[in-house]
């Protein structure tokens, strides 16, 4: 369980994922990005989705997302999603982000 959770758009591919449009986040703000490489590069601002704190069917579907963006073979994205703590997403994926009253001090 995390103490953060943002709130998926309706547009956002990630509800294949996340139906119930709850993903959870390490921290209530986006980072800014440097994303690509040479004239590629552009700057995104992301959050970070905790992969401890999603269901085995939640990481095989980020996984199965990764491979279809052409992020690697099926089993490197598989590899990522086991070993890496965090994952990435795009700002405009979320409408929001909450936590509970409780971490308020």
């Amino acid at each position: 369980m995390t103490a953060f959770s943002g709130m998926l758009t309706r547009e956002s591919p990630l509800r294949v994922v996340f139906p119930n449009g709850i993903v959870p986040l390490s921290l209530p703000h986006s980072i800014d990005a440097e994303l690509g490489e040479g004239s590629n590069r552009h700057y995104s601002k992301v959050f970070f989705v905790v992969l401890g704190a999603c269901s085995k069917e939640q990481r095989e579907g980020i996984a199965q997302m990764m491979h279809r963006m052409g992020q690697g073979t099926i089993e490197e994205a598989r590899k990522t999603v086991a070993i890496e703590e965090t994952i990435p997403i795009r700002e405009q994926n979320l409408s929001g982000v909450g936590f509970p009253l409780r971490y308020i001090l």
